[in-house]
């Protein structure tokens, strides 16, 4: 690998050692840091202007850096695409939508609000989708600052601007789709007195905007935009060689290091079901308490029994589910669940044919066959799901710790890693929390 081109001081470039304020912790520190403390000027880049030297945008997303956009080849040994930005930005009927959540806000406030049937709400006016409310634009240069090219137009990313534009990676945006259609099936509006996390993009929009006006109220985007958590973060360090580095919590975003790629990860169906236990010597159904509830349950009709599974909700608790297992739902109705994407929603594109392939490879691999999917009859009962132990690895797998050292996916993939953190980011936002510079 050829050595890293001089700095415009004539030597290697060092980033600066990390800065520490007095009377202030690490997490307080960086708050108070221009954004060319936290991400030192990468080799070769061209600079916009003197005043915008070495700045780089992060995704509102998942707080990761923004890669240059150029209009020349880039060689092999250049940041991941990945990493390249789109902007996101609100259309005139997004202010007239904010209009009239602070009308409707105002009319819960003051008690005026009427009290709807089911039947009258479904009479309302339906809320506008993402399509009318969010565009995306995609720059054909960034060279780094708050400002990008499409074609020969510069565009600025300006918090004084009513519709701003703001930075995000396409792969981001496309976990934070899916992650608003999971959340528009079961949270509340996040509006109302019991709202939770956002249900839609224009949502998280207006939750980002506030975040840029609050660390850039001057107007240009020469700050990062912060995060109330951090982004998830439990470290944030300055790198220590040449090439580019940031870590954000356990993920490690750099150059050359494309397996932090959080949209699809290799083998993902194999490094879940890898954890999986059978259910030889244990118990298939509920005791103590749950035993007469459980019987009770049995003797319903099939419809009824059908509509209380069905109300089961994700499992996204802050503290995680029991690890014991209930053995109230049989084991297929878990794995059903678990592959469908319902349990475990940032587990959405987990695979049937991977899981039975990894499955015939594993039990043949312990047996002398010739050709093991010539004779799959012969280890026909590891197909059978109620011989797997699915529910405990669902709770499992819904543990808080799930990613974290230690935990069951500590070190197996930093790209899985990655799409946790951001949606563990996403699931977090609300309307009101911010954090200021």
């Amino acid at each position: 690998m050829a050595n890293p081109p001089p700095s415009h001081h004539g030597g290697p470039l060092i980033p600066p050692a990390p800065l520490l304020i007095p009377n202030q912790t690490p997490a307080q520190t960086l708050n108070l840091l221009p954004i060319h403390h936290l991400f030192p000027t990468l080799p070769g880049w061209p600079q916009p202007d003197d005043e915008e030297r070495g700045l780089i945008a992060i995704c509102v997303a998942c707080g990761g850096a923004c890669n240059r956009i150029t209009s020349s080849p880039v060689d092999d040994e250049e940041e991941p695409s990945w990493l390249q930005p789109i902007l996101i930005r609100g259309k005139p009927r997004f202010l007239e939508w904010q209009k009239e959540n602070r009308e409707r806000e105002k009319e819960r406030s003051s008690g005026s609000a009427r009290r709807l049937c089911p039947l009258a709400k479904r009479l309302l006016p339906k809320e506008p989708n993402d399509e009318e409310l969010i565009e995306l634009i995609e720059p054909t240069e960034y060279l780094g600052g708050s400002r990008m090219k499409v074609g020969s137009r510069v565009l600025s990313m300006n918090t004084r601007d009513s519709l701003m534009r703001l930075p995000i990676h396409e792969a981001c945006y496309e976990i934070c789709q899916y992650f608003c259609k999971v959340k528009a099936l079961y949270e509340p509006d996040p509006r109302d007195p019991s709202g939770g996390p956002p249900r839609s993009m224009a949502h998280l929009y207006e939750i980002w905007c506030k975040r840029a006006i609050a660390a850039c109220p001057s107007g240009p985007l020469r700050r990062p935009i912060l995060e109330p958590y951090m982004y998830a973060a439990t470290r944030q360090s300055l790198p220590r060689r040449p090439a580019f580095t940031r870590s954000i919590g356990s993920v490690t975003l750099a150059r050359g290091t494309p397996d932090v790629y959080p949209l699809s990860i290799p083998n993902l169906t194999t490094i879940i079901v890898e954890n999986l236990q059978t259910m030889d010597g244990k118990e298939d159904h509920p005791h103590g308490v749950l035993a007469e509830t459980y019987d009770r349950y049995c003797k319903l009709p099939k419809e009824l029994r059908d509509m209380i599974a069905d109300a089961v909700d994700p499992l996204e608790e802050e503290k995680g589910p029991p690890l014991t297992p209930t053995r109230f739902l049989p084991c297929v109705w878990w794995k059903e669940n678990l592959f469908n994407g319902k349990l475990i929603p940032w587990l959405w594109d987990l695979f049937e044919q991977e899981l039975e392939d990894y499955r015939i490879i594993t039990f043949y691999t312990t047996n002398t066959i010739s050709d093991p999917y010539e004779n799959k009859e012969s280890g026909s009962y590891i197909f059978d799901e109620n011989m797997w132990d699915w529910e405990l690895l669902c709770r499992q797998l819904a543990q808080p710790n799930v990613m974290e050292p230690g935990g069951m996916f500590g070190t197996q993939s930093q790209g899985l890693a990655n799409r946790y953190r951001i949606w563990k980011v996403l699931d977090r936002a609300r309307l009101g929390h911010v954090r200021f510079s």
